[in-house]
């Protein structure tokens, strides 16, 4: 599904020049994410957005001739990438382009464009602004603490104190690979995504975006005893994803792979994503709250994430 819904002709009205606009028809442009789940909508009439530098196109050329398509500063027209295409009447030509946040221009803004000088005819030029959103403005202004050096925004203090007893569950290995913990009515992406009762997290994205994103339904009432504390499985099972991808959990072996498969066929697991990745984030919540099978934990136990914790153990006490 695209991350940008097609709009065809949309951007007509940014084309200029003396040729024929009809000539060019920018069937598609969508901004594209490291995050999945990442959504995206246009800013307005006069701009798409993107948070990575990165833009995916599909534009269907109406005459011969050779075409550039690129990124550019506005006004100046310095141009930050490019590409140019033979093109053919009828032809598409489907791409992406990556370019830098920042122009090399100080003080200029860019734009995608796509100029067409046709085999006969006045050369076309098609552009739209870029906005770089900005998504941890999504989260800074939220209530902020610190639970074992790790960020968490949009908390409640009972919900901070369900996140620390969560947390001090975990060797300091795993929980050294949480960038921050974000909570909200809706996660999936954070505040507008359609997730109101479970988690999500972005592992994919630069280094200051990556989050752990759990609703606060989950914080208030996804929670199991261990020992005299509460703690909150969504928050384990996502924390799960980020140890399996940093460190590994997932079995290479073909052998354990079934074993863990079988298991989870027997969960009724209702998650929204159905991936490989569900299974070792789930065998993972269970191991720390003692509920998972020994044959489970034995695989689990064999990874590269929990070798570590074999030669120095994790004692929980359990009810």
């Amino acid at each position: 599904m695209p991350l940008l819904e097609s709009v065809p002709n949309t951007i007509q009205r940014w084309c200029e020049g003396e040729g024929d606009t009809s000539l060019v028809d920018v069937e598609r442009l969508e901004s594209t994410a490291f995050s999945v789940t990442a959504r995206h909508n246009w800013a307005g009439e006069d701009a798409v957005r993107t948070r990575t530098g990165q833009l995916r196109y599909r534009i269907l050329f109406n005459a011969d001739g050779e075409a550039e398509v690129g990124v550019r500063t506005i006004a100046v027209g310095d141009v930050e990438t490019s590409t140019t295409r033979r093109t053919r009447a009828g032809q598409r030509l489907v791409g992406q382009v990556s370019f830098a946040p920042e122009p090399r221009t100080p003080g200029s803004g860019l734009e995608f464009f796509v100029t067409l000088n046709p085999s006969s005819g006045s050369p076309v030029t098609c552009s739209v602004p870029i906005v770089i959103e900005d998504i941890s403005a999504r989260w800074t202004h939220l209530n902020h603490s610190n639970v074992f050096e790790i960020d968490v925004y949009g908390a409640t203090p009972e919900q901070v104190a369900i996140i620390h007893d969560t947390l001090s569950i975990l060797p300091a290995q795993h929980r050294a690979v949480i960038p921050r913990i974000v909570v909200a009515d809706r996660v999936g992406p954070i505040g507008t995504g359609n997730i109101r009762q479970g988690g999500n997290s972005d592992r994919q994205g630069p280094p200051e975006t990556q989050r752990i994103e759990l609703t606060h339904y989950a914080l208030d009432n996804k929670l199991r005893n261990v020992g005299e504390m509460r703690v909150c499985f969504t928050l384990l099972h996502e924390i799960g994803h980020f140890v399996d991808t940093r460190m590994g959990i997932l079995p290479r072996d073909a052998g354990q792979r079934q074993i863990l498969e079988e298991w989870f066929q027997t969960l009724n697991y209702q998650g929204t994503t159905q991936g490989a990745g569900e299974r070792s984030a789930e065998a993972y919540w269970r191991y720390f709250i003692g509920t998972l099978p020994e044959e489970i934990r034995r695989i689990l136990e064999s990874s590269p994430a929990f070798r570590a914790l074999v030669e120095d153990p994790v004692v929980v006490e359990l009810d």
